[in-house]
């Protein structure tokens, strides 16, 4: 994979005085892949990240900053697991920043970025063994279909592609439920499974 040129690099280096480095885990969409990136720099014209696969330059991407704060641009250059993108619009860093910042944004709690694969999944309720379908998945928890369940109710669930996790019911709306994991996912285990997951359904 080709070095960025001095144009590719505008995102990371343009500007300079106005770039901000932050280290913020975000969703991302590009195709029919989800994944996550970690920010490392934002300015109002785009931002570099660091992800786990390699990216075709000029790809549309979308980043989802915040749950109503989607950016929408395109790949300028990717290198070693790096990736630049220019935002299709200029955005006010200092506001998004603050955003991000806040656990509650539009009377919604903030919560860390979800990865929308759609999967199977063992849960078990004591001895009980349900299989289930997967919304969403993120480092803390999981948005799973299933009735009967209630809030503080503890299980273990064995997502497709992930290893056993105990869990909190955290919320239920009509036969969808949130968990919340005791032992949290990290970022690198996240976004390979994300990776895998694409593979794998391809």
């Amino acid at each position: 994979m080709r070095s960025p040129s001095v144009s590719e690099c505008a995102t990371e280096h343009q500007a300079a005085d106005r770039i901000t480095t932050i280290f913020r885990p975000v969703a991302i969409s590009i195709g029919t892949f989800q994944g996550l990136c970690l920010v490392r720099n934002l300015s109002p014209e785009g931002m570099m990240g660091h992800v786990h696969t390699d990216i075709e330059v000029g790809a549309s991407i979308t980043v989802q900053m915040l749950g109503n704060l989607d950016l929408v641009g395109h790949i300028v250059w990717a290198k070693e697991g790096r990736i630049g993108v220019q935002f299709n619009r200029r955005i006010d860093v200092t506001d998004v920043l603050q955003k991000m910042s806040r656990r509650v944004l539009d009377g919604n709690v903030q919560r860390a970025p979800r990865i929308n694969i759609p999967c199977k999944a063992d849960l078990y309720i004591g001895q009980q063994l349900h299989h289930i379908s997967v919304l969403d998945v993120s480092q803390g928890g999981a948005k799973i279909i299933m009735d009967g369940l209630r809030i503080d109710q503890e299980v273990t669930i064995i997502v497709e592609g992930l290893d056993s996790r105990r869990a909190k019911i955290c919320w239920t709306k009509a036969n969808q439920v949130g968990l919340t994991f005791f032992r949290e996912l990290t970022f690198a285990e996240l976004t390979q499974w994300a990776i895998a997951m694409h593979h794998r359904k391809k």
